[in-house]
């Protein structure tokens, strides 16, 4: 696993989170966080595909994520979507996951900071911090989380060959 902080420069990762995090961008409802899965009144999300299996580039943001695909050292995508998981009173842990049934590598780009983490089955934990990416194998079941100090939690989940 390799964490990287300031992943992205500074005027880069400004544009995708106020364009993320503006009143424009488009996010659609998810009634759960793992596919097949339903926790309870809290287990939703809102997801923005950027490149889907099979159609490729699905969202007319896509170009936002290029400085992430390209520091990555992308060959072939897998999938790009960004999770937003809003506020609760209390911070509420999602179930353990892999994102993707391929062995690939899987990075998190976390959008904002926030309270939130990703924690993985061996107890490791990443904090949210904005401008951090996180870089696993694809087979390592991980989770997120929602925050409890700021409005949402958001980051951008890669799956990919590099």
């Amino acid at each position: 696993m390799n964490v990287i902080d300031n992943f992205l420069p500074d005027h880069v990762h400004n544009r995708i989170e106020s364009n993320l995090l503006g009143p424009q961008f488009p996010w659609n409802f998810n009634t759960a966080t793992v596919y097949g899965s339903d926790c309870g009144l809290e287990d939703f999300q809102f997801v923005h595909d950027f490149y889907a299996p099979i159609s490729g580039p699905v969202s007319n943001y896509y170009s936002l994520i290029d400085s992430i695909i390209d520091l990555l050292g992308v060959k072939y995508l897998v999938r790009v979507k960004a999770n937003l998981n809003t506020n609760t009173h209390t911070l509420f842990e999602r179930e353990f996951h892999r994102d993707v049934d391929l062995d690939c590598k899987t990075a998190i780009y976390y959008v904002n900071t926030n309270d939130g983490y990703t924690r993985f089955e061996d107890g490791t934990k990443i904090e949210s911090v904005a401008n951090r990416v996180a870089v696993f194998e694809s087979n390592l079941k991980h989770c997120g989380t929602t925050c409890t100090n700021t409005k949402s939690r958001v980051v951008i989940n890669l799956n990919y060959f590099d």
